[in-house]
């Protein structure tokens, strides 16, 4: 998935604590129940489905949907990918960690994105298994967005 040195506080605590500190351990430290819970929600995403289209429950902006709507027309894939779509490190915009160099914040932001791209789709599989659901991580002169969309 990604290697243990991209969390330096985990490193940290590894150091002191010994091999014997584990990720289970990191997060029984850091964490509450209601941090898992909210994190669980976040990668197992509710959809709706507003006129045909599929969206993400906690990002449909349907002022975005008509701006898209009117573009695309019919092409409703083209429509839920762009209402959908949502640059990873906009996620932690609020909490971004000011002693992480840039190069590690990248290297994370993607490690992020890519494990995100890969757990949304198992998630959307095994609870809509009738809905062929795509997910993608799409890269941009520099820039790395995700979406999701149907495939029809």
């Amino acid at each position: 998935m990604f290697s243990n040195d991209l969390i330096k506080e985990f490193i940290e605590f590894r150091e002191v604590n010994g091999e014997e500190f584990t990720w289970w351990s990191f997060v029984n430290y850091k964490y509450s129940i209601e941090d898992a819970l909210s994190f669980l929600k976040f990668f197992n995403p509710e959809i709706i489905c507003h006129e045909n289209c599929y969206f993400f429950k906690d990002s449909l902006s349907l002022s975005s949907y008509k701006v898209w709507k009117e573009e695309f027309g019919a092409d409703l894939s083209s429509i839920e990918k762009m209402v959908n779509l949502y640059e990873p490190k906009d996620f932690f915009i609020i909490n971004k960690k000011n002693d992480v160099d840039s190069y590690s914040q990248n290297n994370q932001i993607e490690a992020f994105a890519e494990t995100l791209c890969q757990q949304w789709k198992i998630s959307l599989k095994e609870r809509y298994n009738n809905i062929p659901f795509q997910v993608q991580l799409i890269r941009d002169d520099g820039d790395l967005y995700i979406t999701m969309f149907v495939l029809r």
